[in-house]
C-alpha cells in the first residue's frame, strides 16, 4: 500500500523497495539479497542525492543571479559616476582653481588634447585636484576662522542686520526673523 501523505518522492522511494531486489557479493561469491527496509533505505537515500543535486543547482543558480546584479549594479554606478558626478566635480574644480590660483587651470588645460576636457581625463583632473587640495583646505581653514573671529568681535552677517533694518520698529507687525527677537513676545 502506498501513502498518499508521502507525496511523489515517497512513492517512488516504496516503488523503488518493492520492485527492486538488490544483490550484494564480495570477492568470495553471493552474500545474499538486499531486505526491503534496506532497500528503502537506499531508495531513499538516492532520491536525497537528488534532491540535493536539485539544490546545489539552485545554490549555483541563485551565485550567478547575485552576481549578475553586482555586475550590473556596478555598470551603473560607473555610469552616474561618469556622467553626472565627475563634470560636476570638474566645474567646482575649475571654479575653485580660478579663484584661488588663477592661471593654474588654463595650465592644465594645455595638457588636454583637441575635442577633450578635464571630465574626460580623469588623470589630469585628479593631479589638479591634489594640488588644489591643500589650497582649498587653507582657504576653507582661513574663512572658518575669520567667521569665528567676527562672532567673537560682535559682527553680525550683512544679511541678518539688513532685515533687522528693514523690520525697523513695527510695533503691530510679526518679527520678520527667527532672530529679530525684540518684539519676540509682543502680541
Amino acid at each position: 500500500q502506498r501513502s498518499a501523505a508521502a507525496g511523489p518522492l515517497g512513492i517512488a522511494v516504496e516503488t523503488l523497495a518493492s520492485s527492486a531486489s538488490i544483490l550484494l557479493s564480495d570477492e568470495t561469491g553471493l552474500i545474499g539479497e538486499l531486505t526491503p527496509a534496506a532497500a528503502t533505505d537506499a531508495a531513499a537515500a538516492a532520491a536525497a542525492a537528488a534532491v540535493d543535486t536539485d539544490s546545489l543547482l539552485s545554490g549555483l543558480r541563485t551565485f550567478f543571479a547575485v552576481l549578475s546584479a553586482l555586475v550590473f549594479g556596478l555598470f551603473g554606478i560607473t555610469y552616474i559616476v561618469a556622467a553626472f558626478i565627475v563634470p560636476k566635480a570638474a566645474e567646482q574644480l575649475e571654479a575653485d582653481t580660478k579663484r584661488l590660483r588663477p592661471g593654474l587651470w588654463e595650465e592644465y588645460e594645455a595638457k588636454l588634447e583637441p575635442g577633450q576636457t578635464m571630465a574626460t581625463r580623469p588623470d589630469i583632473l585628479q593631479e589638479l585636484g591634489e594640488v588644489m587640495r591643500p589650497v582649498i583646505i587653507g582657504d576653507f581653514e582661513k574663512s572658518a576662522a575669520q567667521e569665528e573671529a567676527d562672532k567673537k568681535a560682535g559682527i553680525v552677517d550683512a544679511t541678518v542686520v539688513e532685515e533687522k533694518q528693514s523690520s525697523g520698529s513695527n510695533e503691530g507687525s510679526s518679527p520678520s526673523s527667527i532672530l529679530d527677537t525684540d518684539n519676540q513676545w509682543k502680541d
